[in-house]
């Protein structure tokens, strides 16, 4: 069975960022992002949640200007359950949930953004996506954005991963540049 996992080059992830460049939202507000691995194997808490911010970062395509995690050990353990609050560019929020949990099972991904003009959420397990309630099936192909991480991109996940990091050791907001 492979795994699911919150990444820009997930195709509902793609056509999640489609959509929100393509303006079928209106203008984005807020996005959730929850991940769900269960069982032995499936990285550290820091590396999915790399992903996730990735992922955000991707489908928004503003930079990070707030970080403010609460976790249950650390970013290191491969076990566990992250939460971070990040504000991007425009006062646009973002909440990034990332759990590893030992006892074997099915996993999760989701992803969710609000917008002045619509809702839509994409269970990242199954190819489908909620659109204002009603359930839409996508064709999961070739998609007008570019998946290509960048080293600039990995640079920001980096700069973001490690505000969170200290976010959590230091029980604190932190702020950033828009990284």
């Amino acid at each position: 069975m492979s795994r699911v996992l919150l990444v820009r080059t997930d195709p509902g992830v793609q056509r999640v960022a489609v959509a929100v460049l393509r303006g079928d939202l209106g203008l984005p507000w807020a996005v959730q992002a929850d991940l769900v691995l269960r069982g032995p194997d499936g990285g550290t808490l820091g590396e999915l949640l790399a992903g996730a911010v990735d992922a955000v970062r991707f489908v928004l395509g503003l930079g990070v200007r707030t970080v403010s995690a609460r976790c249950t050990g650390s970013l290191d353990d491969d076990h566990g359950v992250l939460n971070a609050t990040l504000i991007f560019e425009h006062e646009v929020g973002a909440s990034i949930t990332v759990s590893r949990i030992a006892t074997p099972g099915l996993d999760e991904a989701r992803l969710r953004v609000m917008g002045n003009e619509g809702v839509l959420a994409a269970d990242l397990t199954r190819p489908a996506v909620l659109i204002d309630g009603g359930a839409r099936l996508l064709a999961y192909g070739p998609t007008a954005v570019e998946p290509v991480l960048e080293p600039a991109d990995a640079d920001a996940v980096a700069g973001v991963v490690d505000a969170i990091r200290k976010s959590i050791a230091e029980n604190a907001v932190i702020h950033l540049e828009g990284i």
